[in-house]
């Protein structure tokens, strides 16, 4: 195990791996679409994946968009909606859990020196599950909302988490699903990496000029091509 990186990219060195939670290291935003889905079922209403992701990689409500214009009582109904999704959120959050292969990819990134942290717009709750399959300890540090951080694309999580990591910025990366991590990340001075498991697609990846883009979180070890 090396004590310092020597990990170079994009000619930076490469000290730190800021990465996000839900929809990066977790399967929340899955449950979240499946949990939307069923509950859209209840008032007749059929929702695409995309529709109801996309306000979300942007920090935007979905169901002001998914909900149809012309419905009658429309913000009753969206009232309801919301009860009605509040109570499967609680019950699917129980189903939360790492993809496959998180375990192996952070003990990699870690054994070649470089320190790592977690930076979420959820409350400290949701972190639980890190310490569940004993991953919190590949973290340096973790910053959520609890710690009365801004939310993204505000730059002061992942600068606060860098600060306590002991890493500068320029020698740090970014890693999330949606576009607020990758403006979060191009702020606070760090390459960034979109990941295609949850809210943002590639294209808005591409758009947004993230520095590169994954198809899941463990292939960010091809980024230094080692496995």
């Amino acid at each position: 195990m090396t004590t310092e990186s020597d990990l170079n990219w994009r000619d930076r060195r490469i000290d730190g791996v800021i990465l996000d939670l839900d929809g990066t290291l977790t399967n929340s935003i899955d449950l979240y679409f499946e949990v939307f889905q069923e509950t859209g079922l209840q008032f007749g209403l059929m929702f695409e994946r995309e529709e109801v992701l996309a306000p979300l990689a942007e920090g935007k409500p979905p169901w002001e968009q998914t909900f149809p214009q012309d419905i009658e009582d429309r913000q009753a109904k969206i009232r309801q909606f919301k009860a009605a999704a509040g109570k499967g959120f609680v019950k699917a959050f129980k189903e939360v859990r790492p993809y496959t292969g998180v375990d192996e990819m952070l003990a990699v990134l870690r054994n070649r020196g470089l320190k790592l942290g977690v930076v979420t717009d959820s409350n400290a709750e949701a972190l639980k599950v890190l310490d569940d399959y004993s991953l919190a300890d590949y973290f340096a540090a973790m910053v959520c909302q609890d710690d009365g951080v801004p939310r993204k694309p505000d730059p002061y999580g992942i600068i606060r988490c860098l600060k306590k990591m002991g890493v500068r910025p320029f020698n740090a990366v970014t890693v999330g699903d949606a576009l607020l991590d990758v403006w979060a990340g191009q702020r606070a001075g760090t390459l960034t990496v979109g990941v295609l498991t949850g809210l943002a697609t590639q294209w808005q990846f591409l758009e947004e000029r993230a520095t590169a883009i994954v198809d899941r979180v463990t292939d960010v070890l091809s980024l230094w091509d080692f496995r």
